[in-house]
């Protein structure tokens, strides 16, 4: 509220103008323009704040997307038919065998962390191309890969540094380097480790929201 002490003491036509500025503020929106020197203020947009705010509220509501289990039947038996091979030379596939359904905080993982000593050669887990090479906060130096279909996307994490050479778009086969194990991201910093999913995708090939499949079931040790 305005106080009557300071119109008391102000001239008749700056008393209008005061009152003029206060209605605005109150109203939400300055229409004013302010003399050269004085701090010009934008005035906040409560209509696009609050569709922001929808728009956030109505994706974190959205159910998580899942396979049928004919999807999901499918989408093995075609993994299978590419060989997978685990991505670290020598890694025991037993080591990972449940950690697809392991809690990271309240989450599903969705993924196995193969841990390895810093600068472990990481290798293509089949043929394919080089879809995204992305730097993230939690996943810190990471790839994508598509299979030969692109149905399929195969994710590299934590990575210490990318093999030479490697570059977006870039053709590979099965076994060839691609990386090395590190703790880029949100990694603990004393263990190394790749963090390695496999996901499905559908005809948008939209990688981030591909869905994730139980890679021990798929990857060989050959």
């Amino acid at each position: 509220m305005v106080s009557n002490m300071i119109l008391e003491k102000t001239s008749v036509p700056a008393r209008g103008l005061f009152l003029s500025i206060a209605a605005s503020f109150m109203s939400g929106q300055l229409a004013w323009a302010a003399p050269e020197g004085m701090l010009k203020t934008a005035p906040a947009n409560p209509q696009k704040a609050t569709a922001a705010a929808g728009e956030k509220a109505k994706a974190q509501s959205e159910p998580e997307k899942t396979l049928s289990e004919a999807e999901k039947k499918s989408a093995l038996a075609a993994l299978k038919s590419l060989h997978l091979r685990t991505p670290i030379e020598g890694f025991d596939l037993q080591r990972i065998k449940g950690a697809f359904y392991e809690k990271r905080g309240e989450e599903i993982h969705h993924a196995a962390d193969l841990l390895a000593e810093r600068n472990t050669p990481v290798f293509a887990v089949a043929d394919g191309k080089i879809a995204k090479l992305f730097l993230s906060k939690a996943g810190g130096i990471t790839i994508y890969q598509f299979d030969p279909s692109e149905r399929f996307v195969f994710y590299y994490a934590h990575l210490e540094k990318y093999a030479e050479g490697l570059a977006e778009g870039k053709s590979i086969k099965r076994g060839e380097l691609i990386g090395y194990v590190g703790t880029s991201g949100n990694a603990p910093k004393n263990t190394p480790h790749l963090h390695f999913s496999v996901g499905v995708m559908d005809q948008s090939k939209k990688w981030w929201q591909a869905i994730e499949v139980d890679p021990f079931e798929v990857l060989t040790d050959k």
